[in-house]
């Protein structure tokens, strides 16, 4: 499409501003002709039918009336993109095609037709735009009475009305400058994962709007005069984000990217401590913060144990079967099929804690001395470790 400005499009002193999109006003006839590129709609002015009357046509639009008033013409016309009058070029569509000599007639082998195709920036291409409104491709001339085969109501190449001095003119006063328009540029500058945001940011056409669209809606700004634009889009999901950047000049597209912002699921800290141990019941207490709704697992001697975090974000609970000496107990937070990384809880159960059984509960004096011999002994290695 287009990536120009049209300027207010006037024809025989009436105001046709809202009939072709894009609308500014005509340039002078000096700006045209020193123009390098004019655009506007294909209206052509013609007595052929009635050589004391001024009549409008519209070439290559969707009316075969070859008599209309102007506004009508204008309002049914497409707009194109040609050489300045003065100047050779092609002529090209909305939908960036190049207009050519099209296939013959076999109806009216004496017309000529005309096609669009893709521009190939080829001589065949190029299209000879007279001074007085002519137009012509390799001899033939944008005329009265020719037949398309591509174009519902295109005129070109009748050698009898151009050799009458009757050929259809294109009204220069429809047409202005071509405008170039900065195009738009854009890229996802960051992403606030916790937040579920985008920052984007790029240039445009400065004065222009540019809109982000999103999955939450849409947000706009204004290009600034030094061509540069930024904006927030809220409102992220959790993965990928498809978003649609569009520049706007004079309410029309001037230019879209289509971006992706990826959010990455943030979860709370994932905390883990032991509150306190009790050495004779071998046991601990231990407590932190997480994910709420996680899974916290924890791998003692005797297996794993597990525990929920609250909606508060935080967990507790008691682990038992802990073993004499050191214990590594691990522990993991699991959400969603993810587990995190490790967090390693030292305790240790004191060996002298572990209480003496009754002798005489047990079976006798043999035990007692027994055991009263290896608590002495513990002792004796205990003072000789703090001795040391």
């Amino acid at each position: 499409m287009f990536n120009k400005a049209l300027t207010t499009l006037c024809v025989a002193g009436v105001a046709l501003t809202g009939l072709v999109a894009g609308g500014a006003t005509a340039a002078s006839a000096e700006e045209r002709v020193g123009a390098e590129r004019v655009q506007g709609p294909l209206v052509t002015k013609t007595s052929a039918t009635r050589p004391y009357e001024t009549s409008w046509a519209v070439e290559f639009g969707s009316l075969g009336s070859r008599r209309l008033t102007p506004e009508t013409a204008v309002a049914n016309a497409q707009v194109f993109e040609l050489p300045a009058p003065g100047t050779q070029g092609p002529i090209i569509t909305q939908d960036d095609l190049c207009l050519v000599k099209g296939p013959a007639n076999p109806a009216h082998p004496y017309l000529n037709s005309v096609a669009a195709v893709r521009c190939t920036g080829g001589v065949e291409q190029d299209w000879v735009f007279g001074l007085d409104g002519s137009l012509r491709l390799q001899g033939l001339a944008l005329s009265d009475g020719q037949a398309s085969t591509e174009w519902s109501a295109g005129y070109i190449g009748n050698s009898s009305a151009v050799g009458s001095g009757n050929m259809d003119l294109v009204d220069l006063s429809l047409l202005a400058p071509v405008v170039s328009l900065a195009p738009l540029e854009a890229t996802v500058e960051s992403v606030n994962h916790k937040g579920k945001t985008a920052v984007l940011s790029g240039t445009g056409e400065p004065g222009a709007v540019v809109t982000a669209h999103g999955p939450s809606g849409s947000v706009e700004t204004t290009v600034g005069a030094d061509g540069r634009w930024a904006l927030t889009a809220a409102g992220l999901n959790v993965g990928d984000n498809a978003l649609r950047v569009v520049q706007l000049v004079d309410g029309k597209a001037a230019g879209e990217v289509d971006l992706t912002a990826t959010v990455v699921k943030q979860l709370a800290e994932f905390t883990a401590q032991v509150d306190s141990v009790d050495q004779e019941a071998k046991s601990a207490a231990v407590s932190g913060k997480g994910e709420p709704g996680a899974t916290i697992t924890l791998t003692t001697p005797t297996g794993p144990v597990e525990f929920a975090v609250e909606a508060s974000g935080t967990w507790s609970g008691v682990i038992t079967g802990l073993a004499p000496g050191e214990n590594a107990i691990a522990a993991t937070q699991t959400v969603d099929g993810e587990t995190s990384a490790e967090i390693t809880l030292t305790i240790i159960i004191d060996e002298l804690a572990t209480p003496i059984v009754d002798p005489l509960m047990a079976g006798g004096v043999g035990l007692l001395i027994v055991a009263l011999g290896a608590a002495a002994q513990a002792r004796r290695k205990q003072t000789t470790l703090e001795l040391a």
